[in-house]
């Protein structure tokens, strides 16, 4: 019934959530992604992060490829720096409120929480978050991807990365990634939240035409046999790309 295709070698290549063994055509942005994520490496609390860009830029496969290097340092140092690296990814595509976002991250730091909290003050499921996260412990960035689905709600960005300084945190620390393809969402933030949550910021550039041919060589090479495609085909790719957003999911 099913044969082998002659067409791919790795299909998972050619996905939007596959993260390569090397992430080219980023490097300047992964140097200052490292530089944030580096204080983890000394068991204290990595600098919050802001990373803003058009969709298609990069800027989720250059925070996970950062945080499995992370990972990875953890799994061959983590003990003899007596703490844990939690990493905590919570979608916001469809969370249009700071107290939607709580729940979404709720779902991933509690173990019976499948579904958003509901019926619930705000305040009552920030204090379940911290001392969720709390119970924890350890080292924990939450990573907020399409961030700027929360509009001008924006008091999470504010109350997580405040939580330490407050006292609302004893056990755990506690970085944020907040990620957003909306510029305005940037720009319109609270001057507090920029104060708080943008230790260092990232924009991401779109992809010229020259990238997009590396990004897609790259993905070719793992994910296609042998002459499949005629020469001509990825420079079109990365052109006609790179004439509309320059993204490279496209």
């Amino acid at each position: 019934m099913f044969t082998t295709s002659n067409i791919f070698s790795n299909e998972e290549a050619l996905r939007n959530d596959w993260v390569p063994d090397e992430l080219p055509e980023r490097d300047d942005e992964i140097d200052k992604l490292k530089f944030a994520f580096r204080p983890a490496t000394n068991g204290t609390t990595p600098h919050n992060i802001f990373l803003y860009g058009k969709s298609g830029q990069g800027k989720t496969a250059a925070t996970e490829y950062v945080l499995e290097g992370l990972r990875e340092f953890f799994h061959e140092e983590g003990s003899e720096l007596g703490t844990d690296l939690n990493v905590i990814y919570a979608s916001c595509e469809d969370a249009h409120s700071s107290y939607q976002v709580v729940g979404e991250i709720l779902t991933a730091v509690e173990p019976n929480t499948t579904d958003r909290p509901k019926g619930h003050s705000i305040g009552d499921l920030n204090k379940r978050l911290f001392r969720a996260l709390d119970k924890k412990g350890g080292l924990n960035a939450i990573i907020l991807d399409e961030i700027d689905s929360i509009g001008s709600d924006d008091s999470i960005l504010y109350q997580i990365p405040r939580a330490q300084s407050n006292g609302r945190l004893e056990k755990a620390q506690v970085s944020v990634v907040g990620i957003s393809n909306d510029f305005d969402f940037y720009n319109n933030l609270s001057r507090k939240v920029k104060d708080t949550l943008c230790d260092v910021e990232l924009h991401f550039e779109p992809y010229d035409a020259n990238q997009l041919r590396t990004i897609l060589r790259q993905r070719e090479q793992i994910g296609f046999n042998d002459g499949v495609l005629e020469d001509d085909v990825i420079p079109l790719c990365a052109a006609l790309a790179a004439q509309d957003h320059g993204s490279a999911r496209q």
